[in-house]
């Protein structure tokens, strides 16, 4: 797939034309998920809401192709917000730590 535009525009692209795909990656549970204990907590991640520990840390680029991916999804009808896309970003770089 060839994407072309402003981070905005590109992460538009991805949603809509990658929509199936990324909602039925949200069908399968994660590794995590199926070995997460709610007692413990995840522990890899920053505490507090993503919006507060996270997000300030990404760069406007990124945070621009995110938003678009978001609108492509409800241009193609995929229930899926923000923090949806983001939280898989957010475990991604907490494994690399």
């Amino acid at each position: 797939m060839h994407l072309e535009g402003n981070p905005s525009e590109i992460g538009f692209q991805h949603g809509y034309l990658l929509s199936s795909e990324i909602k039925d990656s949200f069908k399968r549970p994660s590794p995590v998920e199926m070995t997460h204990d709610e007692k413990k907590g995840l522990g890899l991640l920053p505490q507090g809401p993503p919006s507060r520990s996270f997000w300030p840390h990404v760069e406007q680029e990124y945070r621009d192709e995110l938003n678009g991916i978001v609108e492509g999804l409800k241009a193609k009808n995929v229930k899926l917000d923000l923090w949806d896309i983001v939280a898989p970003q957010r475990l991604a770089r907490a494994s690399l730590l």
